[in-house]
């Protein structure tokens, strides 16, 4: 994980980021002991939850029950600043099964830590934010053994004043709720950055074999994929498929046929060859263009039938 002390320096003045908390330290505001209550957490593993917060008082304490750590702070009058003023501990939970799944990281403190970076470096490059954000991600990154080994990853344009590109990756969990697995903002796409993305995420996300990874079909991602020197995107450890919905908007958006679209999902989820079969003879049909464009398609990277269960 990358080094936080810049951050943190212009917030705490008698903290180190992921020190643990002791009776004394100062911080300037309360938000500052919060930032720092989750840089430690993040490095111990574990999470806290808030007994009591107003404007003069912070207790926090960890999640077990039956754990007797917390942290009691408080905002000194006059000086107008925060101290610890109580910690009990140790840590009694058991770290083996507490979950690593980062759950103390939120987009407030993310953007904190952007933020904080481009504040105290205004010649930081916005291209370089990909790997902070990528490290403090870092952190959820054992959760994927607890989500199905399929991942979607997809990008999309950011609007302001920077035109950057933000990649993403996705899971389902086990119940079969998405969960955002890594982020990234990168100049643009291109078989560079997403062959950067995709090493990041093999590196410090998951290293499972048969990992089905789903995109659409962009000439940068198809390219890294067909590139043997990746092996880590090779079978047995990767297998790369194309999204359903991608697949049959891009038909829709060609051929502006919503009943062609419909066909196309229906052949796509087809969990039977004779089904498939059918329904692609039906799409034959009503338009053969579209049934060309499939074809050229390999069958097995699109319709179920042929994913030998991957997806």
């Amino acid at each position: 994980m990358f080094d936080p002390s810049p951050v943190m320096q212009a917030e705490v003045s008698s903290s180190m980021p992921g020190e643990q908390l002791m009776k004394g330290m100062v911080f300037v505001t309360k938000l500052a002991v919060r930032h720092a209550l989750t840089w430690y957490v993040m490095r111990e593993n574990f999470s806290f939850k808030t007994e009591h917060s107003d404007s003069k008082r912070l207790m926090v304490s960890c999640e077990d029950d039956f754990c007797p750590w917390s942290v009691h702070a408080i905002c000194c009058k006059g000086d107008n600043v925060w101290k610890i003023a109580k910690c009990k501990g140790p840590h009694t939970c058991d770290k083996i099964q507490n979950a690593h799944d980062g759950r103390m990281i939120d987009s407030a403190f993310l953007a904190y830590v952007l933020k904080r970076y481009i504040q105290e470096d205004h010649a930081y490059k916005i291209k370089n934010l990909r790997h902070v954000a990528l490290a403090v991600q870092n952190t959820k990154y054992h959760t994927t053994r607890h989500c199905r080994p399929v991942i979607s990853i997809d990008a999309t344009h950011l609007y302001g004043k920077y035109k950057e590109k933000l990649m993403i990756a996705m899971a389902t969990d086990a119940n079969n709720k998405i969960y955002p697995l890594a982020f990234a903002i990168v100049e643009s796409e291109s078989t560079e950055t997403w062959g950067w993305f995709l090493a990041c995420i093999r590196r410090y996300v998951t290293n499972r074999r048969h990992l089905c990874v789903i995109s659409d079909r962009y000439p940068g991602i198809q390219a890294i994929f067909r590139d043997t020197n990746r092996d880590f995107l090779q079978p047995p450890m990767t297998e790369h498929y194309y999204c359903l919905r991608h697949l049959c908007n891009n038909v829709n958006t060609r051929w502006n046929n919503e009943t062609l679209k419909n066909l196309v999902w229906r052949a796509a989820s087809a969990t039977q060859e004779k089904k498939f079969n059918a329904t692609f003879d039906l799409i034959e049909n009503v338009n053969r263009d579209v049934h060309e464009y499939l074809k050229d398609v390999p069958k097995e990277k699109w319709a179920l039938t042929f994913d030998k269960g991957y997806r």
